[in-house]
């Protein structure tokens, strides 16, 4: 099969250096708009070790090469997706299945709505924890033993089996959305750790911090307390497939996460989200993925959706309004309130989510 991956960034170089090597692929074209800078070939490591090198058929910016992709593999940020899809639309065939992830900000709305013919899958999680080494030649890589994915309903056994091969991991299947939209993984995990940034430092560092590194026993009940809340949306929905932090990392309390979290080889080379001021010292920085993305498409759609259904989340509220003061926004006020008219200003997209409650 032909398959095409958008992007340039961690995720699209670990799937350059993993599906080509996939036993159903023939041809894996990359979608960049920075093709000048990739080579033919990019190298994998499997923790800092060299492992194998795949090849890649084009690397190119010409939205043609879509044209004749059986998979495309969509690993661009969800801050711009929305919009460069839109750009992409006319050179995508109706044939052609559609993968993304992480599946954050109600991406499965949004093809419903803008490619309504074609086949998609969403994935909860990333299905690798990847850093990249050199642009466009080289990465380090986890490779995950399975990931948990959302197939479209027009999606068969076949799309299931294709999805599985293209991987080379285990699918679960889940049956609902919800846990696509209202993730415990980056908008909780992410949105903790910088939060304890935040509240144990004096804004600058000398040397780059890593997330996990500064990860302690308070960012786990932080993130735990989180994830409860979560779990009172998830309860009043009826999610069965909702897997809480305790659950995922098999952790009994804020003291065994921590140590869990600690202990993840490929989490030790997570940086914290800064850049260097003009005096050498490094800060937070506002532009970082883990504001512009895990927070208005992440977060604050957990706030979203507690709120439409009269749920309270004061961890939630505390969390997003340390880090909406770096972003010189106010989705949440001091009363515990989501600005809906607020967040539409800063997502690109959001659907008007309308809740079917069974009253199981």
């Amino acid at each position: 099969m032909k398959v095409c991956i958008i992007g340039g960034g961690n995720l699209a170089h670990a799937c350059a250096g993993e599906i080509p090597n996939s036993k159903i692929v023939d041809r894996t074209d990359i979608l960049t708009r920075k093709p000048k800078l990739w080579n033919g070939e990019i190298s994998v490591y499997y923790n800092h070790k060299f492992h194998h090198k795949a090849k890649l058929d084009n690397v190119t910016n010409d939205y043609s090469i879509l044209k004749d992709a059986e998979i495309i593999f969509l690993a661009i940020p969800v801050y711009c997706r929305f919009p460069y899809l839109m750009e992409l639309r006319e050179f995508i065939s109706k044939d052609a299945l559609l993968i993304v992830s992480p599946s954050i900000g109600g991406i499965n709305s949004f093809f419903e709505d803008y490619f309504p013919d074609n086949r998609y899958v969403c994935l909860q999680r990333v299905p690798y924890i990847c850093r990249t080494i050199e642009y466009g030649k080289s990465v380090n890589t986890d490779v995950k033993r399975f990931v948990e994915a959302y197939f479209s309903s027009n999606s068969d056994s076949k799309t299931y089996d294709t999805l599985k091969a293209l991987l080379n991991m285990d699918i679960i299947k889940i049956d609902s959305f919800y846990p696509l939209i209202l993730s415990n993984s980056n908008p909780i995990l992410h949105a903790a750790g910088v939060y304890n940034l935040i509240k144990s430092q004096d804004g600058c560092w000398d040397e780059i911090p890593y997330l996990y590194d500064k990860w302690n026993d308070y960012t786990s009940k932080i993130a735990l307390d989180m994830d409860y809340e979560l779990s009172k949306i998830m309860e009043k929905l009826h999610i069965a497939q909702y897997h809480p932090l305790f659950e995922y990392y098999g952790v009994k309390d804020e003291k065994s996460l921590t140590l869990k979290l600690k202990s993840i080889v490929s989490f030790k080379q997570v940086q914290a989200p800064v850049i260097k001021n003009n005096e050498g010292k490094y800060v937070l920085d506002k532009n970082s993925r883990y504001f512009i993305e895990d927070i208005p498409y992440g977060t604050c759609y957990i706030k979203l959706f507690a709120q439409k259904l009269n749920i309270k989340t004061p961890v939630v509220d505390e969390v997003i309004r340390a880090l909406q003061f770096v972003m010189d926004k106010t989705f949440v006020d001091e009363n515990g309130v989501l600005d809906i008219e607020e967040l539409k200003k800063t997502v690109s997209y959001l659907p008007d989510y309308k809740f079917e409650i069974n009253s199981k």
